[in-house]
């Protein structure tokens, strides 16, 4: 028979071998999909509008925080069950149709899509451990602005499916969307295992139980009694923070949202609040959201002060530790030259014991030609002719040879000024010269460490003025370090802003103010002394000494002009057509949004010019595209020196060209229209040897109160352009209304 003492947990228990083996296959990801159409039946049951939508959706911010915090994901098995318990949810709790509930759960996996890709590829922050700074950024782009997007994109597709109200489903989409993201994402987010260990700790487990019903209680009297409640809703978390961290915070705090809902559903409302409707009608749900955010960024503070805590408590015990095996000796002697007490690195110092030295004089330890210089030193101390003196020595050793010391000696005296024993610090030269070298050697070692560090480093004392520079340092600022030394760090560093070139904010005081890290949140130009310009990245440290003052700073320096270029360049790209180096056709879309906002709020005039080119086709049949490139480009010059530069210049596609004249009156842009129809009709361009002749077509729409949005104005444009192309001898038509066009001249007028 098997001895079960020596057999493994999986022999002992087959069935818990089965069930592990069952839940790997199964996966989190599955779980994940059963979660979801749990939370998600749940809200629809309980908050469900008249409009369909639930009023309470924190399925996707679940979703979404699993899948950010998740080491390994199967993705397209997560996929597939938050988009299957999407469809059932919808369709079950719901009861919308399959193809509507199809198209919900696809918004749904969008978000949820997107909020990942954000937080996981992006912008990874290191989870949980997250600054304020980036839990605000979270909060703003997963808990407004994806889910603004999403409401839209739904409410809209409800709209055109099933005729539902546009703008109240996207107020409430979004609401119970952001509610869920900012009341139930931060537990995921801000979990950890320290973090719920340090909660269930012995010595502070009670009082972080105590601070449930706390909360609750605190909740429950604020809703029912106080008319605006939700500043004393968020008090209780916000208070408890100090001791709970953000974890514990967050978690108090979607336990307060979930009160407020479950209270407001139970039609326990503050006074003055409607108390008809559905379950959650007239929840202010912003004003609920913003109780979530201030204790959290209090519990963040929090951890971030601990973390600060046990840094400076351990640079303290460092300290401390260090003294203890500092090479001073202590000596205490009555006025009469006897010792009276003596160190353990003292004896050691000397080599005799405690006793020994208490029974000998100063004549037998000093050496003999600087014992009468003790005793005159000891009688000005006690005539008051000096309260203290230091001077090098030389004491005997118990082996008979003499130890060279430094001395420091004072005279200590009672509350009546009556002198009672000197006080003597000794230190051994010896031990200091040793001690110097190592400290020499470990100085150029650091010395040795930052000039590889490809950063430039660069220290200055409390006055902000320059003791050490990197080799980087000295590389990136364009200056030797001699020239740099003891000047003012802004007399050295002339950074200005990266799109300016104003002056950049001086983060050097505010790190002095705040005695913390401050790291500047976009790049800045740096001016080099041979007139060059580079940018870089910059970040100031404070040093503080044990009293918490600031004895100098660390300022490092990293060079992104490479990846700030690349980054301009991207995004010139991004808005410009590659062929022309005009404006593509979006970034021409939002020049023409713009105008016509402005010209609605301020009736600044504008004009809208669309261009289509004549027998370009024909250009690109005989000669190729090569030629047909050639022309396209020539037109653009054209274009752009027919214009003023504040104008817009955009090729909206083929051999299709637009131009947007800001601040201009009708009778001036038809002066632009008109030489530009000059300057293209005809328009020879060569290649190759041979000559093509092109024209172009031109409509023209004035901007005016008439048009009710930018693509009315857009198409009144297109319509004219139309016409002008239809009658053909590169003419131009105008337009000032949506529906009534003037012809202001063709080809011969």
């Amino acid at each position: 028979m098997m001895d079960h003492r020596s057999a493994s947990p999986e022999a002992i228990n087959p069935r818990a071998r089965r069930l592990h083996k069952a839940a790997a296959r199964v996966g989190p990801e599955i779980g994940l999909g059963a979660i979801f159409l749990a939370t998600a039946l749940l809200a629809i049951a309980s908050t469900r509008a008249s409009e369909g939508l639930a009023l309470l959706w924190p399925c996707n911010a679940i979703a979404a925080a699993v899948l950010i915090r998740l080491r390994e994901v199967r993705w397209w098995r997560a996929v597939m069950a938050l988009l299957v318990a999407g469809i059932l949810a919808n369709r079950l709790g719901g009861g919308d149709p399959w193809l509507v509930a199809l198209g919900l759960s696809l918004v749904n996996l969008a978000e949820i899509a997107a909020m990942v890709y954000v937080f996981r590829v992006l912008a990874p922050f290191p989870y949980p451990d997250i600054t304020i700074f980036q839990a605000s950024y979270m909060t703003l782009v997963m808990g407004i602005a994806i889910t603004g997007f999403a409401a839209l994109l739904g409410s809209t597709m409800l709209h055109l499916l099933g005729d539902k109200p546009l703008w109240a489903n996207i107020r409430n989409w979004w609401a119970a969307d952001a509610l869920g993201a900012c009341v139930l994402a931060p537990p995921i987010i801000l979990y950890s295992r320290g973090n719920l260990l340090r909660l269930v700790r012995p010595a502070h487990l009670r009082n972080n139980l105590l601070s449930v019903p706390l909360c609750v209680l605190v909740t429950y009297v604020a809703i029912r009694y106080v008319p605006f409640p939700f500043v004393i809703i968020a008090l209780a978390p916000m208070m408890a923070a100090f001791q709970v961290g953000a974890f514990g915070t967050s978690i108090l705090s979607a336990l307060n949202c979930m009160t407020v809902i479950a209270l407001w559903m139970l039609h326990v409302r503050p006074a003055g609040s409607p108390t008809e409707g559905g379950a959650l009608d007239g929840l202010p749900f912003m004003a609920l959201i913003a109780t979530t955010m201030p204790p959290i960024a209090v519990g963040l503070g929090t951890d971030a002060r601990r973390r600060v805590a046990r840094t400076l408590r351990s640079s303290e015990r460092r300290f401390r530790e260090s003294l203890e095996h500092s090479p001073l000796g202590v000596i205490l002697l009555d006025r009469s030259g006897k010792w009276t007490f003596t160190n353990t690195v003292l004896q050691e110092m000397l080599g005799y014991s405690r006793a020994e030295l208490g029974s000998l004089s100063i004549e037998s330890l000093a050496h003999p030609d600087e014992v009468g210089d003790v005793w005159q030193r000891w009688r000005q101390l006690l005539e008051g002719r000096a309260d203290s003196y230091k001077i090098t020595r030389r004491f005997r050793r118990s082996d008979g040879t003499w130890l060279w010391v430094h001395c420091a000696v004072s005279l200590a005296r009672d509350d009546n000024g009556v002198p009672t024993h000197f006080v003597a610090q000794v230190e051994s030269l010896e031990e200091r010269r040793l001690a110097e070298a190592r400290l020499a050697n470990e100085r150029e070692f650091l010395r040795t460490t930052l000039d590889s560090i490809g950063d430039a480093v660069i220290t200055a004392d409390a006055a902000g003025r320059i003791t050490y520079m990197n080799d980087s340092a000295v590389a990136l600022i364009g200056r030797p370090f001699a020239s740099a030394e003891h000047r003012h760090l802004h007399e050295v560093l002339h950074l200005t802003q990266a799109d300016t070139a104003a002056p950049a904010p001086d983060i050097l005081e505010r790190c002095r103010r705040e005695k913390a890290f401050v790291k500047r949140d976009e790049p800045c130009g740096l001016q080099r002394p041979d007139g060059s310009t580079c940018y870089v990245s910059d970040m100031v440290t404070p040093v503080l000494d044990i009293g918490r003052e600031i004895s100098g700073f660390v300022v490092v320096l990293q060079d992104v002009t490479v990846s700030l270029q690349h980054t301009r360049e991207l995004h010139h790209r991004a808005d410009h057509d590659a062929l022309t180096g005009l404006l593509n056709r979006a970034a021409f879309e939002r020049s023409v949004h713009q105008a016509f906002m402005l010209a609605h709020r301020a009736d600044t005039p504008a004009s809208l010019l669309v261009v289509d080119l004549d027998k370009f086709k024909a250009v690109n049949d005989s000669a190729g595209h090569a030629a047909g490139d050639a022309v396209l480009r020539h037109v653009a010059a054209v274009m752009r020196r027919s214009v003023r530069p504040s104008d817009a210049v955009g090729r909206l596609g083929g051999d299709e060209f637009a131009v947007l004249l800001n601040d201009c009156d009708p009778a001036r842009a038809g002066e632009v229209a008109a030489r530009l129809r000059d300057a293209l009709n005809p328009l020879l361009t060569s290649w190759e040897g041979v000559t093509h002749a092109t024209g172009a077509s031109m409509g023209m729409a004035h901007g005016s109160s008439e048009f009710a949005d930018p693509d009315e104005w857009s198409r009144a444009a297109d319509r004219a352009c139309y016409q002008s192309k239809h009658r053909g001898n590169g003419s131009l038509e105008v337009r000032c209304l949506p529906d009534v066009g003037a012809t202001a001249g063709g080809a011969g007028s």
